[in-house]
């Protein structure tokens, strides 16, 4: 299992919450191949979270972007996004591909003031 950074203020508030950040955007593309193995782990520990139901909600937070980089191929997203479970799945980011948008329970979009 991969491991997991918790946010001060998160642990104050619920402290059974596990987090892995997603987010390549600020790397340099020598960090993103040093670090696609972990979050590779970490999308693979979540896919199993989801396929045994041992949490209600998995936010993979700017997971779409991932995309971008290489790093996580649309089919792994859409695997996900179809996996028959009750557990509430949550994907952010820029660039929802219409195959997911397609799949999708709700959609938000923020744009700029």
């Amino acid at each position: 299992e991969p491991e997991f950074k918790t946010d001060e203020f998160l642990n104050d508030v619920c402290p059974n919450i596990d987090m892995a950040l997603f987010s390549a955007e600020d790397m340099t593309p020598e960090e993103r191949g040093e670090h696609s193995a972990k979050i590779f782990n970490s999308f693979s520990y979540a896919r199993k979270v989801i396929e045994t139901g041992s949490a209600d909600l998995v936010i993979l937070d700017e997971v779409l972007g991932l995309r971008d980089y290489n790093i996580l191929d649309l089919e792994s997203l859409i695997s996900l996004a179809d996996i028959n479970s009750d557990v509430k799945l949550i994907m952010t980011g820029r660039h929802c591909p219409p195959e997911l948008i397609s799949r999708a329970s709700m959609l938000s979009h923020i744009d700029p003031a």
